[in-house]
């Protein structure tokens, strides 16, 4: 173990909601800073760990930056994987947010369908977690389209009922 910290005051909110950067940062003297930001609040904390035992080589750090850049394309090939991951699940936990709020406006058979698009990606995620990006976005697509049309027929209904606003004799 190099060292240990802990990003202290992250408000509770629902998965996937909480965005956290982590920047690691080794530099010519072999010195490691990690920086962690919570950016909604704004809170962040760092950690220094210095090579106390002995300094990295030249050689060994030109080894470290030539395996950086060819690690460089599979790091982004797995941050853009993890991305689209994280997107549909959001997606999925949105519209599960929208049903819980307003379940009293879906008819029976909607709701079933979204309750059961719902569980099934949201077990294939838990069971797919490594999968290429693509198929995290097609599945995103796929959802959206049976989704969608749902979303838009209750925002239609409710913008017939006058749900958004108050109505004219409120105001007076």
């Amino acid at each position: 173990l190099l060292g240990k910290f802990e990003l202290m005051g992250i408000p509770p909110a629902a998965r996937g909601i909480p965005r956290i950067v982590v920047k690691f940062d080794v530099d010519a003297n072999g010195i490691l800073n990690c920086t962690a930001k919570d950016e909604s609040t704004g809170k962040s904390t760092n950690i220094t760990i210095r090579n106390e035992k002995g300094r990295l080589s030249k050689l060994e750090i030109e080894r470290m930056i030539n395996d950086a850049e060819k690690f460089k394309e599979e790091d982004e090939t797995a941050r853009h994987r993890v991305h689209s991951r994280n997107t549909l699940e959001s997606y999925l936990y949105n519209v599960s947010s929208v049903v819980n709020d307003y379940s009293e406006k879906f008819n029976d058979k909607d709701k079933q369908t979204i309750d059961q698009i719902l569980k099934d990606k949201l077990y294939w995620i838990k069971n797919n977690q490594n999968v290429n990006s693509e198929i995290y976005e097609s599945t995103y697509k796929e959802v959206e389209l049976v989704v969608g049309p749902i979303m838009q027929k209750l925002y239609q209904n409710s913008n017939g009922n006058g749900v958004s606003g108050p109505k004219i004799e409120e105001v007076n």
